[in-house]
């Protein structure tokens, strides 16, 4: 293809885009696809998503749906996603699994943290109480690590690495994820191949649009902006959250008295207990509150203060892959003082924790 044609394609392509996103709600599914169905392709292909999907009917309609008929329930999932998606891509990296994974809850819960389902799945993942304990999770009255964020999605990725152990095809894993490893062994098994296209008819209804509601969800949390789409992020989450270990006993009410925030919001926050209660824990629970109220909370737990004019004190927000490990050697302290700062029992940290450093001034001269 020469560089004149690839011109003419390219301004095809953004025209064609600029008709499809001002097409309103009142038009036909049929005058979005005749003008959209090209540049919807085109931005699939970019995507390179590692499983097999066909750019049919069926899946230009479910696009169809978020970008034009639900676009307020859209904008408002897209706000959610801001909120979960680092947490997400930090557990996959560690995992060595495909990011683009990371779209998966907004089929399976809409992105709502404390969803439960008709048939007993919960939280982001819309995991089951037994797939759930199988993976390590506590799942009771006072306590539903499934509506965690961290550990639901820790226990998630686990199991769609052994999914992939198992099958070794990214489109298999999702529709395993939905029914079951037994209903997709056996339908390879009736089927006589694994190629995804001739066992599908073997599958139950709902698992076979499985796939093609993961790519279209997939296309929309990448594309939103091209459709014009303006995520609504939550009141509560606008200035982005943090979160903090907690290992003794704490009440929401208690959180509450000391933050000033509504006991709402952080119940909102933090599904996981049932009871507004955070129970005593060795390894500890993350407690999810916003960026400007954690705070009042640490000097509410007592940690312990340094000496004023040697050290400055400030905080640091964990991000990416970072272990404690990393974030010592950045800052040029031990681990152990971390530790100490922090009160934390282990040296595990996860993405958005924020840790309490005392740094000494002539370091952070130096540094400078």
């Amino acid at each position: 293809m020469n560089k004149i044609t690839t011109l003419v394609v390219a301004s095809t392509l953004v025209l064609v885009s600029a008709l499809l996103t001002s097409l309103s709600a009142t038009e036909s599914f049929g005058a979005w696809r005749s003008a959209g169905k090209a540049v919807v392709s085109e931005r699939l292909a970019s995507m390179q998503l590692p499983m097999h999907y066909d750019v049919d009917e069926g899946l230009l309609r479910r696009i169809h749906n978020y970008t034009v008929l639900g676009r307020n329930e859209t904008e408002a999932m897209l706000g959610r996603t801001a909120m979960f998606r680092a947490i997400f891509e930090a557990q996959l990296q560690e995992e060595g699994l495909p990011e683009i994974l990371s779209f998966l809850p907004v089929i399976e819960s809409g992105m709502n943290a404390g969803i439960y389902s008709p048939a007993g799945a919960a939280g982001l993942w819309q995991l089951m109480p037994q797939t759930a304990r199988i993976h390590g999770l506590t799942v009771n009255p006072l306590l539903d690590e499934r509506l965690d964020v961290y550990k639901s999605t820790a226990a998630a990725v686990k199991m769609l690495s052994g999914l992939y152990e198992q099958f070794g095809d990214w489109g298999l894993v999702l529709i395993a994820y939905n029914s079951g490893p037994a209903k997709v062994t056996s339908a390879v098994r009736a089927a006589g191949t694994r190629d995804y296209a001739r066992l599908s008819r073997y599958l139950p209804a709902e698992t076979r649009v499985y796939v093609p509601a993961f790519v279209a969800a997939a296309y929309v949390c990448r594309y939103y902006t091209n459709h014009q789409l303006i995520p609504r992020y939550p009141v509560f989450s606008r200035e982005g959250f943090r979160s903090v270990r907690i290992h003794e006993q704490l009440s929401f009410a208690e959180v509450a008295r000391v933050t000033k925030l509504p006991l709402a919001s952080i119940a909102r926050l933090n599904p996981s207990f049932k009871q507004h209660h955070i129970p005593r824990s060795e390894t500890g629970h993350l407690l999810i509150l916003p960026a400007s109220s954690t705070a009042r909370l640490r000097e509410t737990l007592g940690t312990k203060e340094e000496e004023n004019g040697k050290y400055f004190q400030t905080t640091y927000v964990v991000s990416g892959r970072e272990t404690l490990r990393s974030v010592a050697d950045l800052f040029k302290v031990k681990v152990e003082d971390l530790v100490r700062w922090n009160g934390l029992r282990n040296a595990k940290v996860v993405v958005n924790q924020e840790l309490q450093l005392f740094l000494s001034r002539k370091a952070l001269l130096d540094k400078v």
